[in-house]
């Protein structure tokens, strides 16, 4: 099906046409917002499907340091009308596409990785999950179908 290794994307920083505006720019006029830190951080990314691709994109256009991706599905046909995937991503791990579809966005020089695992199968092959911050960008349904008491504590019915 495909490998499960995970990928490693190193994306280049955008070159500022005048010297004093960096692509980074306009955020970086927001009082108490340090792109620096920002440019630093590594997050991790649990779910790649309509969510997390919109989250990952955001982070990527922000400027994170480190974008770990982590989901264990295939592209389906379904996703096509609603995640950052296409015609030719369908069948591949979502965690590997939505990496590399996610580069294209990327223009402050984040890292991109995806990792074809669930995060509780990352835990569990010991895979380095330190991050400056975690995103969970599971839907209810899902994470219901994972952890059945979910429901009962969200009152999900």
């Amino acid at each position: 099906m495909f490998s499960i290794s995970p990928i490693r994307i190193t994306t280049e920083r955008l070159a500022a046409e005048d010297a004093h505006f960096s692509v980074t720019h306009r955020q970086e006029l927001i009082s108490g917002f340090d792109q620096a830190k920002l440019g630093l951080a590594t997050a991790n990314l649990v779910g790649a499907g309509g969510i997390g691709s919109e989250v990952g994109e955001g982070l990527c256009r922000k400027g994170v340091g480190r974008l770990r991706i982590f989901d264990p599905d295939v592209v389906e046909h379904t996703n096509l009308n609603r995640q950052h995937f296409f015609k030719g991503d369908l069948g591949k791990s979502k965690a590997e596409r939505l990496a590399r579809n996610l580069a294209q966005h990327c223009h402050a020089g984040t890292i991109l990785e995806g990792h074809p695992y669930s995060f509780e199968d990352a835990v569990a092959l010991q895979l380095d999950m330190s991050a400056t911050f975690v995103v969970v960008a599971l839907i209810i349904v899902k994470l219901a179908s994972l952890y059945p008491s979910t429901t009962d504590a969200l009152a999900f019915r």
